[in-house]
């Protein structure tokens, strides 16, 4: 009986749904649901249990009606309008908040690639809706499920500008002290496993052999051992820890080494990014170094891993800035105070040598690299600096970057504003002035009296004359052997000061050479201040 009577309000409430959706009012569904459960439940027996239950019914129902759409091919616009109808009817109580969420879900995963993409437009639009605290509360987590399921779907070297679109907006969707996106633990993906092709034993000797396969810059031969080693070291690049193997170590010195060797003999010439104009030329080897054209700056997330690419990788500069840039993260992991790193992964002193001279390197072959290579070099060193604050961020437990005296709610809150009027009963209150600046208004209100503070001996600054003069006139004696250039008297602020106090504490000041003309400042001063010294009381007024 109970589940005839569900299916019963089922189909009512889906032939309500369609009506709505033609006209966009949810009206009809709000009339059907208040009719068939009262908001008084005890008129017809009913309960809160019973109203709730119905409610679920209710979202049931919107799926169903998707369901219907999906079958139909309905389109993207059908399948937005039910969403926003959903969020309607939510508002009115009408069907639980989180059935907004559960149906975009369902549309996500229904759809192909292409379409879910078109459907997160509708998603950016109306983030206003999944951020109203009504329904973020209940549904946050279900938005992010979806919003996982989507990258999980997507190839981030083929659809990056979407990942990324999905990862602004959860940042924007989140609160700062939402932690649920934090690597904590600091764990790797060891499952971002490079495949890259790899000779046996003795097909490797075989090609070591050959003619063919030796390095060179100006014949675009390939030499294996350099392919593969430069390859290798992204088993290294996606599990740091490795390095702290000892023959591990060992192969990852040689790689970096054998990559660096082969980055410096290839050498790049270009122009600056802002003076290059789109040419469709070809990168053409001239005398061992190669010259780039005037091409479109692209950006590659992933690179192929054929051994025939190689010397044409060699002779990409974003390829080498991004090997180059994968070892400067990699040196500063090592080198970093991590918590949760094991405390028998510590670098030795000859391996921490080995990291700092290998990053001065790499920054010198990221200047010399094509182009604005100086530039990216910056760029890339403020970078890491900041990272440092994250890491320390991570090691203090993840404190919240909001203020402590306030709570998570009230952070978004406007601050109430003091009236004029009470701040200026304060301050008469306090016998207080206020000059509209804190460091202004306290400096005026440090003493009772300014004026009497202003005649305090405390604040009789001006030094003694003898004291003052003392060394420039050990200085103007022959026997001390200093030369001019190194005297007080040639110093502007030792002038400036002695000037002034000569004027007002040495009668020779106006008199020596009053009828002659000074050839030059310090000659002057260091003929008043040795007419000076010889006066017995040189502090005394004239």
């Amino acid at each position: 009986m109970a589940e005839q009577k569900s299916s019963s309000l089922l189909d009512s409430f889906v032939q309500a749904i369609a009506k709505s959706s033609d006209n966009d009012d949810c009206e009809e569904i709000c009339n059907n649901f208040t009719r068939l459960c009262p908001v008084n439940g005890s008129d017809k027996g009913e309960s809160d249990a019973d109203r709730t239950f119905r409610a679920g019914i209710m979202e049931q129902a919107f799926r169903e009606s998707l369901k219907v759409q999906i079958q139909n091919q309905a389109g993207i616009e059908r399948y937005c309008g039910l969403i926003l109808l959903s969020a309607k009817c939510a508002e009115r109580k009408v069907c639980p908040f989180t059935t907004p969420f559960v149906v975009l879900s369902d549309v996500c995963e229904s759809l192909p690639l292409d379409r879910c993409e078109e459907l997160f437009h509708f998603v950016e639009e109306h983030a206003a809706i999944w951020t109203n605290p009504l329904f973020f509360k209940v549904g946050k987590n279900q938005m992010l499920r979806m919003c996982n399921d989507l990258l999980r779907r997507l190839s981030s070297s083929q659809n990056t500008v979407y990942c990324g679109r999905i990862q602004l907006f959860l940042a924007r969707l989140f609160p700062l002290t939402e932690k649920s996106a934090l690597n904590l633990m600091s764990h790797f993906n060891v499952e971002n496993v490079t495949v890259y092709q790899k000779l046996s034993d003795m097909e490797r000797d075989e090609a070591m052999d050959t003619e063919a396969t030796r390095f060179s810059a100006e014949e675009g031969l390939i030499d294996y051992n350099l392919y593969s080693k430069l390859w290798s070291m992204q088993s290294f690049f996606h599990n740091p820890l490795l390095c702290y193997e000892e023959p591990k170590w060992s192969e990852f010195v040689s790689s970096v080494e054998s990559a660096l060797s082969a980055f410096e003999s290839c050498k790049l010439t270009g122009i600056s990014r802002k003076k290059r104009k789109f040419q469709n030329e070809v990168p053409s080897a001239t005398n061992g170094a190669i010259q780039l054209g005037s091409l479109e700056s692209h950006y590659y997330a992933k690179f192929l891993t054929s051994i025939k690419l190689m010397n044409l990788q060699l002779s990409d500069s974003h390829f080498r800035q991004h090997i180059l840039v994968q070892m400067l993260i990699m040196f500063h992991y090592l080198r970093s105070d991590v918590k949760f790193r094991s405390s028998t992964c510590v670098l030795r002193p000859q391996q921490e040598t080995w990291i700092t001279s290998t990053v001065e390197a790499i920054y010198c072959l990221l200047e010399g690299t094509p182009p604005d290579g100086a530039a990216f070099s910056s760029y890339i060193k403020h970078v890491l600096e900041r990272e440092d604050n994250w890491i320390g961020w991570k090691n203090d437990g993840c404190p919240s970057l909001l203020s402590n005296s306030a709570g998570e709610g009230d952070c978004l809150k406007e601050v109430k504003r003091k009236r004029i009027g009470d701040s200026v009963m304060e301050n008469l209150r306090n016998k207080r002035v206020d000059l509209g600046n804190t460091e202004l208004t306290n400096l005026w209100n440090s003493f009772p009296d300014n004026l009497k503070e202003c005649q305090s001996t405390d604040r009789k600054f001006v030094p003694q004359l003898d004291e003052f003069l003392a060394d420039a006139i050990l200085q103007s004696d022959p026997k001390e052997q200093v030369e001019e250039e190194y005297k007080l008297v040639r110093s502007p602020l030792f002038s400036f000061r002695a000037l002034h106090l000569l004027a007002q504490k040495s009668p020779h000041f106006f008199q020596s050479n009053a009828s002659q003309l000074i050839k030059s400042l310090p000659e002057f001063l260091e003929g008043v201040i040795l007419q000076t010294s010889k006066d017995p009381k040189p502090n005394g007024k004239p």
